[in-house]
């Protein structure tokens, strides 16, 4: 991503492919957020079409299970916390 068009490009990906229902671009952190119908297209399809249009992709699978293990402990933090005062 470098600029304004591939911004807009990429936000537009569901006039490529119907089944793109919504994608949107961080451009700071150079990631795309894509959601889709994955009975009618595959995530192999949808990087072969990311890949025709000239981006290389590269799934980040982790990031999200870090998100989830990140509030679990926030919320473990908040309990203790909770109880140590109450004790």
């Amino acid at each position: 991503m470098h600029c304004s068009s591939c911004i807009w490009l990429l936000e537009n990906l569901f006039k490529l492919n119907k089944s793109v229902t919504h994608s949107q671009v961080d451009f700071l952190k150079k990631e795309l957020n894509v959601t889709f119908n994955h009975n009618n297209l595959t995530l192999k399809e949808l990087v072969k079409l990311l890949t025709s249009i000239g981006y290389e992709t590269q799934i980040l699978l982790e990031s999200v299970e870090q998100k989830k293990v990140n509030k679990v402990s926030q919320s473990l933090h908040l309990r203790i916390g909770v109880a140590g005062f109450c004790f």
